[in-house]
């Protein structure tokens, strides 16, 4: 008997030995030697020598109701140890009564050992067990019949296969009432949200879950209780019943999760974009444009403070929630900034967002004028959250004249009030706050020994 055979697996256990071939060369369990094995009360224990050179994970026991060795490595099942002990009981096949055993080790990080190097049998007689091992029966006493009554069920791992197949893997067979399946699969994202289940289909140690398409590059957790049970009895392990997987590449774009109120922390203004566009008169006009998402209604206002030397800061304007953007014309050459911040329905104010640009002189030598482009002046200076974006044509924008401070066709729709003017007091005292930082980034930005 060749005692080297390299070991194979089901077609449908293929997947799990996709390693690189230098994860074998860097560090393998040696071939798990010693196995034997004896029927006490109707299970099979089987028992084998510890492996001491490596750090094992857990060890695999395999059977059939052929010889594995001389059969190339083909097997009928294998359970797995509960750690790294190393003796195991298990219930037989049922209708049969030859039993071969052979056992791999498995490290934590997968790695196996390459080939089984020896085999125990077992007759499963109607009268006492007959230990058969391949080498001298060790003493009675080494084997240990205080081990549990079954092992259990486990989930070993997932496999996404299509954008609506996911592939998972047990460690025996599985069997579950049909009628009371779609209660005891659950395939969720982390906010809750489930995948609709479409099917699954049973074949030994392996199911087949048919669903909704995936979002892809989204995290699930498909997760599996009672009743599915193993073959032979074994109940579904209360550890290794669920796993997460990664939608399928393929799969369809993510659904972004609605923001939710936060009272001490409303969002910035995203996607800030500020294109400065030359005039004839050589002046300027400023287009900055921006997103809020304002989804649970706990936006009050935005407001806008106007900057020429990003030091100094002009008063507070206040716009209304849905305006995407302020456009000021006839703006002079030099710095330019303006920094934007939210203010909730609460009173508080967001972190703020700093843009900024430098509007250069731009006369060629026969006095037109020279067009110039955002990116050849835009500049940002983050205060919180940033983040640019490109101009759309349909963007709801208001003007305001520069030397006026008061935004044209901006104003509330009501007066503020004194819960405004509060809210208003507020934001700007924090504002100072802010802005002092703003100006510290800023001067040391630019090389400026101002302070």
């Amino acid at each position: 008997m060749d005692f080297m055979n390299t070991k194979l697996k089901l077609i449908f256990t293929l997947f799990t030995m996709t390693l690189a071939g230098h994860a074998f060369a860097a560090s393998v369990p040696p071939p798990v030697t010693g196995v034997v094995a004896q029927t006490i009360d109707g299970q099979i224990v089987a028992q084998w020598d510890a492996i001491e050179s490596e750090i094992i994970d857990y060890y695999r026991v395999y059977y059939s109701t052929e010889s594995i060795l001389e059969n190339n490595g083909i097997y009928d099942d294998f359970e797995v140890t509960e750690g790294n002990l190393t003796t195991l009981s298990f219930i037989p096949p049922s209708d049969t009564q030859d039993v071969y055993i052979a056992v791999i080790a498995v490290k934590a990080n997968g790695t196996e050992s390459p080939y089984f190097t020896n085999e125990a049998y077992v007759k499963i007689p109607a009268g006492p067990a007959v230990l058969k091992p391949e080498d001298e029966p060790p003493p009675p006493e080494v084997i240990n019949p205080d081990v549990p009554a079954h092992t259990t069920l486990k989930l070993l791992n997932a496999t996404v296969i299509t954008p609506e197949e996911i592939s998972v893997e047990f460690s025996t067979s599985v069997i579950v009432d049909p009628d009371r399946a779609p209660t005891a699969l659950t395939i969720t994202k982390s906010d809750g949200v489930r995948l609709n289940i479409a099917g699954i289909t049973i074949d030994g140690k392996t199911i087949t879950i048919r669903t909704e398409t995936q979002e892809r590059g989204v995290v699930y957790n498909v997760e599996f209780s009672e009743p599915f049970s193993g073959r032979n009895g074994q109940t579904l392990d209360a550890n290794s019943r669920s796993v997460l997987v990664k939608g399928h590449n393929s799969g369809k774009d993510p659904v972004e999760a609605p923001r939710v109120s936060d009272p001490h922390n409303p969002p910035d203004v995203e996607d800030a974009t500020l294109t400065p566009t030359l005039q004839k008169n050589k002046n300027y006009t400023v287009t900055i444009e921006w997103t809020v998402d304002n989804t649970p209604k706990d936006i009050w206002k935005i407001v806008v403070y106007q900057t020429r030397d990003g030091r100094t800061f002009g008063p507070p304007t206040l716009l209304p929630v849905d305006i995407a953007g302020v456009q000021l014309k006839n703006v002079t050459p030099g710095f330019y900034g303006l920094y934007i911040q939210t203010i909730n329905t609460f009173g508080r104010v967001s972190h703020g967002v700093f843009q900024y640009t430098t509007l250069p002189s731009a006369v060629d030598l026969k006095g037109d004028v020279v067009g110039i482009t955002a990116e050849e002046t835009l500049g940002s200076a983050p205060a919180g959250v940033m983040a640019m974006a490109v101009m759309t044509e349909d963007t709801k924008t208001t003007e305001m004249d520069f030397d006026i401070p008061e935004l044209k066709n901006a104003s509330p729709e009501q007066p503020v009030g004194w819960i405004g003017a509060a809210i208003v007091a507020g934001s700007i005292a924090v504002t100072m706050i802010l802005l002092v930082s703003i100006f510290v980034m800023f001067t040391k930005k630019n090389g400026s020994a101002e302070w």
